[in-house]
């Protein structure tokens, strides 16, 4: 199966200045999850990862930055 290669370079980020300069909380740790790579059901994977992260803040640009870290694969790119 041929995916397409993402037009973005690895160093680029789709994210504003806001998101990109937002502070984490002091005690933040990154929670581990359980990956997305486009076999299990998504909307499962959303609730596993908005269940995970919630517990380590509410604010929304350090949840636009931790979410990329649960996909992988295909999903990923």
């Amino acid at each position: 199966m041929n995916h397409p290669t993402p037009s973005a370079k690895i160093h680029e980020f789709p994210f504003s200045k806001k998101i990109l300069d937002c502070e984490f909380p002091k005690k933040f740790s990154t929670p581990t999850f359980n990956y997305y790579s486009e076999v299990s059901d998504p909307v499962q994977d959303l609730r596993h990862f908005w269940d995970k992260i919630m517990g380590q803040s509410r604010n929304d640009p350090v949840l636009c930055l931790t979410f990329p870290i649960s996909l992988k694969g295909v999903a990923s790119d």
